[in-house]
């Protein structure tokens, strides 16, 4: 099989065990670079979380539900309660509509970004 070499043009011919070999050399570097991006993320999402929970806990504390800035808005949601159907009973007797349940919503922080301009 005939392949070019991108960066010169040459044309040079390899077997089939060698463009293998190419493929899984690439497959190996996608693999590390998800694998660091991975771990960026995470590392990030941590740090991002963390902020996230003093930012609340501050807001909390001193009486603000919201806060309003160039970079984002955040907004906390205090915890409630919401009715739901209860599908399983539902399922369990074969009706619907006649089951509802009241659960707990934990409240949290919300924070939307705003488009940089």
């Amino acid at each position: 099989m005939l392949k070019v070499n991108e960066e010169t043009g040459e044309v040079y011919e390899v077997n089939e065990n060698q463009l293998v070999e190419e493929k899984l050399m690439e497959v190996g570097a996608i693999d590390k670079h998800t694998y660091d991006l991975m771990e960026e993320y995470l590392t990030i999402k941590d740090k991002f979380e963390t902020v996230k929970f003093k930012l609340e806990k501050a807001m909390k504390e001193n009486g603000i539900k919201k806060w309003d800035n160039d970079y984002f808005t955040a907004t906390v949601k205090n915890d409630s309660f919401q009715k739901r159907v209860d599908t399983d009973a539902l399922k369990r007797d074969g009706l619907y509509g006649k089951y509802s349940k009241i659960i707990e919503v934990k409240g949290g922080l919300s924070i939307k970004f705003k488009e940089k301009v």
